[in-house]
């Protein structure tokens, strides 16, 4: 899906072989990153009712970084209601090739600028 060197045909095919296994490994993938992210929210909320300092830089480092993901397990969630979306119609031929192409490689984008987003915010962290 990510080679642009790539024939559209073959990433079609692929996506239907691919149709229980790819979904249920993104459904992971978001659900894990999710989890992660509201992990670290309950955390900062933890010790924003236990210490005395309510709002410090740590506080606001962490919390920006679970917002983010869970932003960017939304931006996989997306990713694989496109695909199953593409999945189901792949034999009606409803959508055009380059179509279905353009959806995925919209997906597969977001999520790559959401974690270069997040990855800017861990290094504001560390600077």
């Amino acid at each position: 899906m990510v080679d642009k060197q790539r024939n559209d045909e073959t990433t079609i095919l692929s996506l239907n072989k691919s149709r229980p296994e790819l979904p249920r490994l993104l459904t992971q993938f978001s659900a894990g990153i999710a989890g992660t992210g509201l992990a670290v929210l309950f955390s900062v909320i933890c010790k924003i009712a236990y210490t005395r300092a309510p709002f410090c830089t740590s506080k606001l480092f962490s919390t920006s970084l679970g917002f983010g993901l869970v932003w960017l397990s939304w931006a996989v969630n997306r990713l694989r209601g496109t695909i199953v979306q593409i999945s189901k119609n792949a034999g009606k031929l409803v959508l055009k090739e380059k179509e279905m192409i353009k959806r995925v490689e919209k997906s597969v984008n977001d999520i790559y600028f959401r974690v270069g987003t997040l990855m800017a915010i861990a290094m504001l962290g560390f600077a």
